[in-house]
């Protein structure tokens, strides 16, 4: 079994009716072409030599005073040593464990082959590299210390390789970040700081992406660090992994055409320029576990921009605070939203024309709580309380209301134009209490 079936089997698995994970994430089945690493080679060579020395003395009159200036002559093993009291920084090392060292990330790729680990070192590592090999990069040392920096992006472009990278910083604000192209790559433990450029409409004009997967992929993506810049973007029905990450100052997920089985769970979006997580094609992805607050517009979004039907994705137990919107659902997706926690939010969850299943939700402390502007939505057993409205429906709007409890909201339930609340279906609906 190739890689592809292993990886498309191995995500597509763990969707199981709607609960999410099965087992733990066994990585070592994924990508059997990505090589352990042995621990760092340093290399350590003597920059002091016992050769001979002159002294040399010259006594020079000045406003006076005497000045005693002394100089040594040096033999050519010292010729590379700082001068007196000068700080000397080591130059970045790179090197192919078991190999040899080299003087810059370009040449240790090229001299890499498929299996071999690069190591960085501390300092700043030139980028625009292209990687089409199947390789580890890994930084040796403290990550926000091992820099791959470009002005002009993307800063490193993966191309249809079974490729690992962690350990290192990625910096470039006019450039993209990492572009993967096909492959297989696992891509964790590093740190994305100020990388493209924060999302606003109208579009970048610059290049937005800190991340960019595409043309088919299969990507882990896993415990980084995004810090400012532009979003992670995923198309070309590529197969992704995004898990435990942390996007502050800007950036968000932005998520297209996609393969079957992706999975995007337990990462925080704080502080986004616009949205936490856009769904924008069909798909069965698992959107679970992930926190997301302070974000203008909504913090998760599902709608197809050029149409599409008849895959409903779940959006499961994820925490939504202080957005503009928490969950927005357009005319054509269905998702299956459960177990979500809303509040404080300008709005809970808006229903913009779609069938989709709404259940288990707990909303508290929403501007509105549930708006379902038309369509034929399940709302069931869902809480929606402490805010300034419980339940909206437009005329347009015919749901079905199971066991929902909508109490202690300014006013729990508005009808617009001709709608009518749906009979029946044991929900505890509290009567407004007048103002005073």
């Amino acid at each position: 079994m190739d890689d592809m079936q292993t990886f498309e089997r191995r995500v597509a698995g763990e969707v199981i009716h709607g609960m999410g994970p099965s087992e733990p994430v066994d990585d070592a089945a994924i990508f059997t072409t990505i090589t352990a690493t042995r621990s760092p080679k340093w290399r350590f060579q003597s920059m002091f030599s016992a050769t001979k020395f002159v002294v040399a003395g010259v006594i020079v009159a000045l406003f006076g005073g005497f000045l005693l200036v002394g100089g040594f002559a040096t033999s050519p093993d010292d010729e590379d040593m700082p001068a007196v009291g000068a700080s000397a920084t080591p130059q970045a090392s790179v090197s192919i464990v078991g190999g040899d060292e080299y003087a810059t990330l370009a040449e240790a790729v090229d001299a890499a082959v498929d299996g071999d680990t690069i190591e960085l070192g501390p300092g700043t590592h030139a980028g625009s590299v292209v990687i089409g090999k199947d390789i580890m990069l890994m930084g040796v040392g403290p990550v926000d210390e091992i820099i791959v920096a470009v002005e002009a992006g993307p800063v490193l472009t993966l191309e249809g390789a079974a490729a690992s990278l962690s350990g290192i910083t990625f910096t470039g604000p006019t450039s993209d970040g990492v572009r993967v192209a096909g492959g297989s790559v696992v891509l964790e433990d590093l740190i994305f700081r100020d990388v493209g450029e924060p999302f606003i409409a109208p579009p970048c004009t610059k290049p937005c992406r800190s991340l960019d997967i595409d043309a088919g992929a299969q990507a882990i993506v896993r415990d980084n660090t995004f810090v400012g810049g532009g979003e992670i973007i995923v198309d070309g029905a590529s197969i992704v992994e995004i898990e435990g990450n942390s996007l502050t100052g800007g950036p968000h997920i932005a998520l297209f055409e996609l393969g079957p089985g992706s999975v995007v769970r337990n990462n925080t979006i704080v502080d986004s320029s616009s949205r936490g997580i856009g769904l924008y094609a069909p798909t069965d992805i698992f959107i679970s576990g992930n926190t997301i607050s302070n974000v203008p517009e909504y913090g998760i979004t599902v709608g197809w921009a050029s149409g599409g039907a008849g895959i409903d994705p779940q959006i499961v137990a994820n925490t939504i605070s202080a957005s503009g919107n928490g969950i927005d659902v357009a005319r054509s997706a269905n998702p299956i939203l459960t177990r979500n926690v809303l509040f404080d939010n300008g709005l809970g969850i808006l229903v913009r024309g779609s069938d989709a299943m709404i259940s288990g939700n707990d909303l508290s402390g929403n501007g509105q709580g549930i708006v379902v502007m038309g369509g034929s939505p399940t709302l069931q057993e869902n809480a929606v309380m402490l805010g300034t409205s419980g339940l909206m429906l437009s005329s347009a709007a015919t749901p079905e209301l199971i066991r929902n409890t909508i109490c202690d909201n300014d006013q729990n339930v508005t009808l617009t134009g001709d709608a009518q609340l749906p009979e029946g279906g044991d929900n505890e609906v509290c009567q407004d209490t007048p103002a005073e």
